[in-house]
């Protein structure tokens, strides 16, 4: 059989929502949404993240469509249909070439893809084909069997000039394509040289395809992590599983063993840390540990990243740009077996130690950044940020030959990329503030566009709110104080609210001196880096500040979710998109956080399983960045204040995936309605969950009486679902506590007993003193 080459650019991917649903992995025949065989999980159906071009609904074929108005015409074209699973894995920042043209009276949409040899339609457009099964070879060596070979005659609708063209028929769920020869024959497409270099480019890529496989990277060498002896060892209890997910966390830890990322430990070890558990957003269980104690111990490298001036000078010069991610970096790295057996951990199955470099450990960023450099170390137009790759060249000619060596050097190295993630030949880049263009190098608008998109003030409170962040602006801004005096003039007092022409002009003339004056620091990586962020109740602020002067603002509305979240959730959450947002200055170095919610700094010290779960997520999504939390009055962080107040409209949600407290809880529907009502009817529950929505004053005297044994647990206690949560466990509603002790006491265990099992289901103040008393139990 003949073999062809099919080369396809991704031009766009869909965002696809993840699904809740309750999964397993057994292998499922003849899938109701894609019509193949895979395992039962929905990464893997080809149809996963896919329009129909039937219904033009998301996550099936048309073969399979279920819908009762199915029309044979194509009206829509996927972005992704099938064949892109295998073929479409680089990505760039134009559209897709698209074109529709009629076949037998039938309108169809066609991709044009000039890296294909061959044109391709599906057979449910043909009539009678050729018995030339030809092969279809992708750019990753994956292979796929046609139907035969045809030639039909298409007709451009819009000059009704019709070609005759050969087609190789394929399988209904793939794309029509037309090749570069077809597409040039019609002259849908001109092409130049250059356009006939990015080709080449693409089939550069298509010769390394083992960097692009579904497999744990492995760069050369072992790791080894260095302790200080002075410090004892500490071994953490096991932490307790809640049935409903102890079968996924077995076959996820069977999972990770069998890809060798841990391995079971049957020997004394000094160092046990405990084990935490993350749902995903697809239901899966992400495992990792709590090792506080352990980094007290753990010696840092101090890994120094390369000069920014003379890496910003290096990418000036470019003129094209490509970026990759690595595949699960940190496990790219392995730990000698000495090593291993520091990152051991607790589990109900039994102790298990981490073969690759697990997140949370405070060496992990500096030793994956180290490990990723030496791999990569001496290739032309290569730099590393982070934990991202950047391609770069003059022009792409030059870029090309880069990205080339590049993958050669993966390739060599062990190291694997995520191929969602590859972005080919882009026109411009963002770089630590700065943007990298094909006219060279220029500031980045993002990091003032949290101010300069702001609304004109609509009353008081508002203009004095933006004034004062401007006053603390204004030792960057020259002759700050002549342009905000029509501002000024309406908070003076007996001044009546009016918003006249020339406060507006005032307003639009300070945005600007903002947005083009030099307000903002050049990052330096040698000098401290400092992360304010604060929660209001709509929004999220972060300022990144050095010397007190800042480097980049960011804002961002909250979800109608996340606006019932907990005070100390909301502010956790805003150190989380802090952190990620300004991902490249933050990751890899000593970063000093300031909040201005004191219980987060007690929250943050503690074990992970003192934390309620929605916090446990949290907390984990920080363990990859070296953080330092600490205290500042609000009154004193005027930029994060504002900018929380004042947040970005539809600036979007950070990546933080929502858990489900009670569901995690073991109790049934009934009781925990039962819980629910009475929670409900409790006056003074009523008053705490206000509380804890809203925020705890400062000290104890200014709460409602009735509130104040809740204070000393105020950084533990969370609202979910109208149940309110200490940690993962519940508070319970007077009503329903004497209830609940006899129950405790019904197994006759003993005090002792009573008191643990009481303690790992519900809470309440003064709970271990009245079981103690407890007279109905005869064994106390």
């Amino acid at each position: 059989m003949d073999s062809e080459n099919v080369n396809k650019v991704q031009q766009k991917r869909v965002n696809v929502k993840a699904d809740n649903r309750k999964k397993t992995h057994p292998m499922i025949h003849n899938c109701q949404y894609c019509g193949r065989s895979h395992r039962r999980k929905k990464e893997e159906c080809p149809a996963w993240g896919k329009l129909c071009t039937q219904c033009g609904k998301e996550n099936h074929f048309a073969k399979k469509c279920r819908s009762q108005n199915q029309s044979k015409q194509v009206n829509q074209v996927d972005y992704q249909s099938e064949d892109c699973e295998w073929i479409n894995v680089i990505k760039t920042k134009s559209k897709d070439l698209k074109c529709k043209m009629e076949v037998n009276n039938q309108a169809v949409a066609f991709q044009i893809d000039t890296g294909a040899t061959v044109n391709t339609v599906p057979e449910k457009y043909v009539g009678a084909t050729t018995g030339d099964l030809k092969t279809l070879t992708m750019w990753n060596g994956t292979q796929i069997k046609s139907k035969g070979t045809t030639r039909l005659v298409i007709k451009n609708p819009v000059n009704n000039k019709a070609y005759s063209v050969e087609f190789v028929v394929t399988e209904d769920t793939l794309t029509p394509l037309l090749g570069l020869k077809a597409a040039q024959q019609m002259k849908l497409i001109q092409i130049n040289s250059e356009n006939m270099q990015r080709v080449m480019s693409v089939t550069d890529v298509g010769m390394f395809p083992s960097v692009f496989e579904n497999k744990l990277g492995k760069l050369p060498g072992l790791v080894t992590l260095k302790t200080d002896g002075n410090l004892r060892p500490t071994v953490m209890p096991t932490r307790r599983v809640p049935l409903a997910i102890r079968s996924k966390l077995k076959q996820e830890l069977d999972r990770l063993v069998n890809a060798d990322v841990i391995a079971v430990v049957d020997e004394p070890t000094p160092w046990v840390s405990a084990l935490v558990i993350a749902p995903k957003k697809n239901g899966d269980l992400r495992i990792c540990i709590d090792p506080r104690e352990l980094n007290k111990a753990l010696q840092r490298e101090h890994y120094t990243l390369p000069i920014l001036e003379e890496t910003l000078h290096e990418l000036g010069q470019s003129r094209v740009f490509s970026k990759a991610d690595l595949s699960s970096g940190y496990w790219h790295v392995q730990l000698d077996y000495e090593s291993s057996l520091l990152t051991t951990f607790q589990t109900s199955y039994g102790r298990y130690r981490w073969k690759r470099l697990p997140f949370g450990l405070c060496v992990s960023s500096e030793i994956f950044q180290k490990k990723l450099v030496e791999a990569l170390d001496s290739l032309d137009g290569v730099v590393c940020i982070a934990d991202d790759v950047i391609i770069h060249g003059k022009d792409t000619e030059q870029h090309d030959k880069n990205l080339k060596e590049f993958l050669k050097r993966c390739q060599e190295q062990g190291i694997k990329l995520n191929q969602d993630k590859l972005e080919l030949r882009l026109d411009e880049i963002t770089f630590i503030g700065h943007r990298l263009t094909k006219n060279g190098l220029q500031s980045d608008p993002e990091k003032v566009k949290a101010i300069t998109a702001m609304q004109a003030p609509s009353n008081l409170k508002e203009l004095r709110r933006y004034l004062g962040m401007v006053n603390y602006l204004a030792k960057f801004l020259p002759n700050l104080h002549d342009t905000t005096k029509p501002l000024q003039d309406l908070t003076k007092k007996d001044t009546q609210w009016n918003w006249s022409e020339s406060q507006q002009k005032a307003f639009e003339e300070v945005q600007k001196k903002v947005q083009n004056s030099p307000v903002l620091a050049f990052y330096d990586p040698k000098k401290d880096l400092m992360l304010e962020n604060d929660a209001s109740e709509y929004g999220l602020g972060s300022a990144l500040l050095q010397d007190g002067k800042p480097v980049a603002y960011a804002s961002r509305t909250l979800t109608e979710t996340e606006r019932g979240y907990a005070q100390i959730e909301k502010e956790m959450l805003a150190v989380s998109y802090g952190l990620k947002k300004f991902h490249h200055y933050t990751y890899g170095r000593q970063v000093y956080v300031i909040t201005d919610h004191k219980p987060l700094v007690s929250i943050i010290k503690k074990p992970l399983s003192k934390a309620p779960r929605r916090l446990q997520s949290l907390l984990l999504q920080t363990q990859e960045y070296n953080i330092e939390l600490s205290y500042r009055p609000g009154s004193q962080m005027i930029l994060s204040d504002t900018l929380s107040r004042e947040p970005l409209a539809g600036s979007g949600n950070a990546d933080i995936e929502s858990v489900n407290n009670v569901a995690m809880l073991p109790v049934n529907s009934a009781r925990l309605d039962e819980i629910r009502v009475a929670t409900q009817n409790d006056a003074c529950l009523q008053k705490l969950k206000e509380v804890i929505v809203k925020g705890w004053p400062a000290e104890k005297r200014g709460l409602n009486p009735s509130l104040t044994p809740y204070y000393s647990y105020r950084d533990e206690l969370t609202v979910q679902d109208g149940v309110v949560l200490r940690g993962e466990r519940i508070v319970i509603p007077a009503a329903m506590r004497s209830q609940i002790k006899n129950k405790v006491h019904a197994g006759h265990l003993g005090i002792n007993s009573c008191l643990r099992r009481a303690r790992e289901l519900v809470f309440w103040p003064g709970m271990s003193a009245e079981i103690d008393s407890y007279q109905s139990c005869g064994t106390s």
